[in-house]
């Protein structure tokens, strides 16, 4: 009979510390520092992030808001933005998306990706006059074939 090494099983189940809430990734503390799900330290934000990334890349876009939510007080990474605006539109939360991809807009406006996603958040909100100029910069700055197809779309032009 084969017997697994003990550093490879599993460790018994053991309730969250006072003041900690379980999430996805790990636990966090009531004052909103997530932690390590291992060892209960305070991660800091490049973990958060990746943990938000695979949440997100796993099809839980608002598990991955709820990791990045630390992230998102005060004045957020653009990496940050452009993941919470990923999420906010993969979640129909399409006012939020909105308002991420337009603060990435703001914060460089020959973004090209950034314009193209605020476009596709109009377009999505039925809003296609908006759209298309967000399409048509995005075009203008980056041909890319799926800038061009948007634009085709909401303009009526293949």
């Amino acid at each position: 009979m084969i017997f697994a090494s003990p550093s490879l099983t599993k460790p018994a189940w053991r309730p969250p510390r006072a003041g900690f809430v379980t999430t996805a990734m790990g636990r966090k503390s009531a004052s909103g520092c997530v932690a390590h799900p291992v060892d209960g330290s305070p991660r800091n934000e490049l973990e958060t992030y990746r943990a938000a990334h695979v949440l997100y890349a796993a099809g839980d876009p608002v598990g991955a808001l709820r990791e990045l939510a630390p992230l998102l007080d005060g004045d957020p990474a653009r990496s940050v933005l452009e993941l919470a605006g990923r999420a906010f539109f993969r979640s129909a939360q399409l006012g939020r998306a909105e308002e991420a991809f337009g603060r990435l807009v703001e914060l460089d406006p020959t973004d090209a990706y950034a314009r193209f996603a605020l476009g596709r958040t109009l377009e999505r909100q039925s809003r296609h006059d908006e759209a298309a100029t967000c399409y048509r910069l995005a075009v203008a700055m980056d041909p890319q074939d799926d800038y061009v197809d948007a634009l085709g779309r909401v303009t009526g032009s293949r």
